[in-house]
């Protein structure tokens, strides 16, 4: 059996999972929110992921996110992995300045670090380094370029009104770089809905996706040929509050296996005048 969640791949599918990126203008307050998934493959239970992000009066975020397998998934697989995130939230734009991850895959310890400045990628470092492929699509003119890290996905802009969001706010594309691979990832086909799981309970938007392979690839891999042609990419994003910021509620990505969903079971949010 075959995964396309594996801890070698876990920074690549972070934002194929997330699928949002960016801030609004507008004024906004500080707040942090603590969040935990359940993830599940066909139905059944695989693992869990815990969110923390914080947000300050000055727009600046740090991401921390927290991922295990569980059951029969930690027993095939082993994956196990945390990564952080820090930047600037400036105007309509994510600008992070540093992404680490830290995984388990086997057994084998699996990290990386990547440094950026106003959304240019100044350093890369891996270990082991995923990079040495000749297979792999070399990379185009400007593509460490006006990226966000995979963490830095995570976070959505409300480009919508103040209030519940909208279909506008699936109207953007990701431009994505994971310290090997550049890809993006449009999302669009909105559609405003109240949300009724168990950790939360209010509106959403729905946005559709699609995973676009740019440079850094393997193009005849399956995985990938697999999800450049996958439509069944789908979020659900709700605001943080008052911060102006959406992050997702529940996460669904179709696979040979059947759907991969991540679905939030707790939603914790703080807010402060300033910080």
């Amino acid at each position: 059996m075959r995964s396309i969640l594996t801890a070698p791949s876990i920074g690549r599918w972070l934002p194929v999972l997330a699928l949002a990126a960016g801030l609004s203008a507008a004024p906004a307050g500080a707040a942090t929110l603590e969040a935990t998934y359940r993830v599940t493959l066909a139905g059944l239970s695989v693992g869990k992921a815990a969110l923390r992000m914080e947000i300050t009066d000055r727009r600046r975020y740090e991401l921390h996110l927290d991922a295990a397998l569980n059951g029969l998934a930690r027993m095939l697989w082993g994956g196990q992995g945390s990564a952080q995130s820090r930047g600037v939230l400036d105007g309509a734009a994510v600008r992070p300045r540093a992404f680490q991850l830290d995984a388990l895959y086997g057994g084998t310890p699996i990290s990386e670090r990547i440094m950026l400045d106003d959304g240019r990628i100044t350093s890369v470092s891996m270990s082991p380094d995923a990079r040495v492929r000749p297979d792999r699509v070399p990379p185009r003119p400007g593509d460490d370029r006006n990226v966000v890290d995979p963490l830095s996905a995570l976070i959505g802009p409300q480009l919508s009104p103040p209030g519940a969001p909208t279909p506008r706010d699936c109207e953007r594309t990701l431009p994505v770089h994971d310290g090997t691979a550049r890809f993006d990832i449009p999302l669009g086909e909105g559609e405003a809905q109240t949300f009724g799981g168990t950790g939360y309970a209010g509106p959403v938007v729905l946005c559709r996706a699609r995973y676009v392979p740019l440079s850094g690839h393997r193009p005849k891999r399956w995985v990938v040929q697999y999800m450049r042609e996958n439509r069944d990419l789908r979020v659900w994003l709700a605001p943080v509050g008052h911060s102006r910021v959406l992050a997702p509620v529940r996460i669904e990505v179709g696979t040979t296996f059947g759907t991969a969903m991540a679905e939030v079971t707790r939603w914790r949010i703080e807010e402060a005048a300033s910080r």
